[in-house]
């Protein structure tokens, strides 16, 4: 196969320009296409080999798209040993060029990207590769799709590719192709635009996508909180809970209309300037030299002084300049500190609030300190967001009041405990020994050195065992036996003497007997009347 190199020809229909690209299996070069009259992109493949299904979907689906959303794929060939795809040249760039710039300089794009999205998904398909390099522009500066090797429909089993920096983590599970990977593809973009790299960048596995939070984002340039937030939304881990691409362009239109924060001011080159103004007082100069006499005495004359005027001016502006931009640089040191120590100071709150949250969990807060636990999670969750939104000073005055409020639970805990110790009380003295066991277990939770509790499930263990023995010496006595019935409510109240039934039942035994006793002695009376 002939190597690729500017100025190659392809079939005598494509003369090769420069190479635009190179993938894993394939170069993209800028073309001359005579067939076309024009300049086209050519993606060559590794082998002469059948594009990939992605791109044959696209061939075949393209026509049902708009236009203006994509770039174009004219046709499959075959040259010269080389398997050929011949697409739209796209004359802008890519989104890339637009990384750490304000969010007004590629919303525009942005918007269009969003389109295109949502009409691939109405077509039932999904991109499974959306990143900045896959995103073109036009002359006009409208973004177009591109790279349609993994296009899949909807549904389709899943392979586990697409770059790591983008891929899904139900992509990188191999789950079936959804609208919900190119979502999170998009935040990862979206992350990508506004910090200047791409989300777990440069250390990016699997597992930090499967299981690590989203790392802060930090913007480079001014964009709106709700675009920012918007891109951590969209790199939820659960599918279910990423916003629709209807959701997302509303949130894009509404940034538009919003102040996003100052953008620090371009600092000029040093004497820039004041070259400009030399220039304009030179051409003036110039026009007023009419007498030969007249511009023989500005040379000799007015010239020099006028030169060191202008020479002291500019050294007094570029020391100016020089002090002003010392200055930018240590309030820029400054405030890259303060950040740090924010972040610091907000990490340390966050590792606090979780060891406080960790400990009420063991002690099973939920169960007694519903509404306290929810509210200190609630607040523990806006935190976190703040932090990633890279708003440290927020995020640390949250997550300490929701520590806070967990201390005060925890302070509450003796209360709690004196109140399920009299609820245990009242159920075992009511014979209720799975109620006590459990109200007992849930104090031992809360203080696992708790003696009343100990003692209390201690007296549970033996009030159960005793009922089971009442329990059958109410059978032996409603069978007649009384001797039997009568040991074993005894070997009832031995275990326990609270146990209700076993007293009831000695009380019975002994009423009986006495009913017995008087029956055979009136028996006697009568049988000794009659034998007199």
């Amino acid at each position: 196969m002939t190597e690729l190199r500017p100025g190659l020809e392809l079939g005598a229909r494509f003369v090769l320009l420069r190479r635009l690209g190179r993938g894993g299996t394939a170069e993209v070069w800028l073309a001359e296409d005579r067939a076309r009259s024009g300049p086209v992109a050519l993606k060559v493949l590794d082998r002469a080999a059948e594009p990939l299904p992605g791109l044959t979907r696209m061939l075949a689906s393209q026509a049902a798209l708009p236009a203006a959303g994509f770039v174009a794929l004219h046709e499959f060939v075959r040259v010269d040993g080389h398997a050929l795809l011949v697409m739209d040249w796209m004359e802008g760039g890519d989104l890339g060029q637009f990384r750490g710039r304000p969010f007004e300089s590629w919303a525009g794009p942005l918007e269009d990207l969003v389109a295109a999205l949502a009409a691939l998904h109405a077509a039932g398909l999904v991109h499974r590769d959306l990143k900045c390099s896959n995103v073109l522009l036009d002359d006009a500066g409208r973004a177009r799709l591109s790279d349609f090797g993994l296009l899949a429909a909807v549904g389709e089993p899943g392979s586990g590719g697409g770059s790591p920096y983008s891929a899904s983590p139900q992509q990188l599970r191999a789950e079936p192709a959804a609208p919900a990977d190119d979502l999170y593809a998009l935040g990862a973009l979206l992350y990508e635009l506004i910090a200047g790299h791409p989300p777990y960048y440069p250390e990016v596995t699997h597992e930090r996508v499967l299981y690590e939070p989203v790392p802060p984002l930090l913007p480079l340039a001014a964009v709106p909180v709700r675009v920012r937030e918007l891109a951590l939304r969209l790199l939820a881990k659960s599918a279910a809970v990423r916003p629709a691409l209807t959701e997302v362009r509303a949130a894009l239109v509404a940034a538009r209309v919003e102040e996003p924060a100052a953008e620090p001011a371009p600092v000029a080159a040093i004497g820039a300037p004041v070259r400009a103004r030399a220039t304009a007082r030179t051409w003036l100069w110039l026009g007023g030299g009419v007498l030969a006499v007249a511009a023989l005495a500005v040379v000799f004359v007015a010239l020099p002084r006028w030169t060191a005027e202008r020479n002291a001016g500019l050294t007094e502006q570029a020391l100016a300049a020089a002090v002003a931009q010392e200055a930018r640089l240590r309030q820029r040191e400054q405030q890259a500190q303060q950040q740090a120590a924010a972040r610091t100071a907000a990490s340390a709150a966050r590792n606090r609030y979780a060891s406080a949250l960790a400990a009420l969990d063991a002690r099973q807060a939920a169960r007694w300190a519903v509404t306290a636990l929810a509210a200190a999670r609630a607040q523990g969750e806006a935190a976190a967001s703040q932090f990633d939104l890279g708003d440290f000073e927020q995020a640390a005055a949250a997550w300490q009041e929701a520590g806070a409020l967990l201390d005060r639970t925890s302070a509450d805990a003796p209360a709690v405990v004196q109140r399920l110790l009299a609820q245990a009380t009242t159920s075992l003295e009511a014979s209720r020994t799975r109620e006590a066991r459990e109200t007992l277990e849930l104090v031992l939770a809360i203080d696992p050195q708790n003696a009343a509790a100990r003692a209390g499930r201690e007296r549970a263990g033996r009030l159960e065992a005793a009922l089971v023995l009442a329990d059958a010496a109410a059978a032996d006595e409603r069978a007649g036996r009384l001797e039997a019935a009568e040991q074993g409510y005894r070997r009832a109240l031995a275990e326990e003497p609270g146990v209700p039934d076993a007293r009831e039942g000695l009380a019975r035994i002994a009423a009986r007997r006495s009913g017995d006793t008087y029956a055979a002695a009136m028996a006697r009376g009568l049988a000794e009347r009659s034998a007199g």
